[in-house]
């Protein structure tokens, strides 16, 4: 998909399928949009909140004019632009009563989305006025209710996202620690509103790497492995991945998160068209965007892409965009492939954090002709490899890495001396506690190994057993 579509696509909370769409796993619209349209019902007294001097004289006017069933809005609006941008910038802070607040942001949001235009009005009216656009707004993150948070939250991402100023340090640092914070629960009911925004600042590459920098990269993978997202959540997640890996450096970086093995893993299972679209777009990215991409190319050939790639692209596409990137991720893996040597499909499935047994795992042939590299850049292999021990969600995992410090003690003179040095050998003695049977017999295996010298001694009583 090209990035040129994000300028088409409606940054909507609940009416928009690319991006905020309105619909969960279950068909249920999202409680942003439910709450909403509840809210557009009620009417509010300004009068009271102008008689207890809470707002000033213009701002009740203009709200009582606005929230009138005769008014012309549109045409109100186009009179008095200033006033318009002053009251709903500068009213929802003063007001502590959440279900008032809820409806003005409610029609705040509302006649943003309804023509994309009028965010000139406040962008107009916050340089006149010397200030930053949504800044106003940013005190409606601390509020307790979560309505208010979020919606206040995804306004921010309109203002902020159309605006040539970009937002400070410290503003955008609070506006990501909240998202952050507000995507750590997949049950969060708020969750879509949130991603919303999410994909509506990421469109600028300034505000991708301030999410990288204040650390979300990694919050948004574990969130993007959990299983229960439902598709709708799926898709808002791989959108943003999408358009972070437009940026190189962050693209180059996705395997080290185990991103590049979720969205194969996604991609295999997901019956959802939607999802399976925005995957090839983001996997294209991930392949095409970073300078060197060939750790995440080669993750994807460990995950068996290509075989994916293949039946779909069997498939009849009514976007030609889905048919050039699937040609495009075809051509590059397999040019990946013919350069590709057992080491680096071994370094490239430990760098993923999940592995399988594949056949450089148990070969005698490749721990010989491979063991010096696992030296290399301070010993980089054997410090993922041990910090793989702790994967204890994928015992799978534990065990292959658990049997592969073990090859390494084995194959290298000196590796004793390095795994007790690293305290890597209390760990493997820690697993021969384990409740799986796999990951405790390796464990016993590779401590043995530490503990005797006369390997080929060693490897016959292992067969026999």
């Amino acid at each position: 998909m090209s990035y040129a579509k994000l300028d088409t696509q409606e940054s909507t909370l609940g009416h928009d399928e690319e991006i905020g769409g309105s619909l969960g796993g279950s068909g249920t619209m999202s409680q942003a949009v439910l709450r909403m349209e509840t809210l557009r019902t009620k009417a509010v007294n300004w009068q009271t909140y102008f008689k207890t001097s809470i707002i000033e004289e213009d701002e009740y006017r203009f709200l009582q004019e606005f929230s009138s069933k005769t008014s012309n809005r549109n045409e109100l609006i186009l009179k008095q632009p200033s006033q318009c941008a002053k009251t709903f910038l500068g009213v929802p802070q003063k007001i502590r009563t959440d279900d008032t607040v809820q409806c003005l942001l409610t029609t705040f949001y509302d006649l943003l989305v309804e023509n994309k235009e009028r965010l000139t009005i406040f962008h107009k009216y916050a340089a006149d006025m010397e200030m930053a656009v949504y800044q106003p707004l940013m005190p409606l993150l601390s509020r307790p209710s979560p309505f208010t948070a979020c919606v206040a939250c995804h306004i921010i991402g309109l203002l902020v996202s159309s605006s040539s100023k970009l937002m400070t340090e410290d503003d955008v640092r609070t506006y990501f620690e909240f998202i952050q914070e507000r995507t750590k629960n997949p049950k969060n009911e708020f969750l879509l509103t949130i991603l919303s925004s999410l994909q509506l600042v990421l469109r600028r590459d300034w505000y991708r790497n301030a999410f990288v920098a204040n650390h979300c990269l990694e919050g948004l993978a574990k969130l993007l492995k959990t299983h229960r997202l439902n598709f709708q959540h799926q898709y808002q997640l791989i959108f943003c991945v999408w358009l972070l890996a437009f940026n190189s450096e962050i693209a180059s970086s996705l395997n080290k998160f185990g991103i590049v093995v979720t969205l194969s893993d996604i991609l295999k299972k997901s019956i959802k068209i939607k999802v399976q679209r925005i995957c090839i777009a983001a996997l294209r990215n991930s392949a095409e965007k970073p300078e060197n991409p060939g750790e995440n190319c080669q993750s994807m050939i460990q995950q068996r892409v290509p075989q994916v790639l293949k039946v779909l692209a069997g498939r009849t596409w009514e976007d030609p965009e889905v048919e050039a990137d699937l040609e495009f991720l075809q051509e590059t893996l397999s040019t990946s492939l013919q350069d590709l040597t057992s080491y680096d499909e071994y370094v490239t499935e430990v760098k993923s954090g999940r592995l399988e047994w594949s056949p450089a795992h148990k070969s005698d042939k490749f721990w010989r002709e491979n063991i010096m590299r696992f030296n290399d850049r301070g010993h980089e292999m054997i410090i993922l490899l041990s910090k793989l021990l702790d994967a204890d969600d994928d015992e799978q995992t534990q065990a292959i890495a658990t049997h592969d410090i073990g090859q390494y003690v084995r194959y290298y003179p000196r590796g004793k001396d390095y795994i007790e040095r690293t305290h890597v050998k209390e760990r493997i003695m820690q697993l021969l506690q384990h409740q799986k049977a796999d990951v405790k017999k390796e464990a016993l295996v590779a401590t043995q190994k530490m503990m005797v010298n006369n390997w080929e001694y060693l490897g016959k009583q292992l067969e026999v057993a």
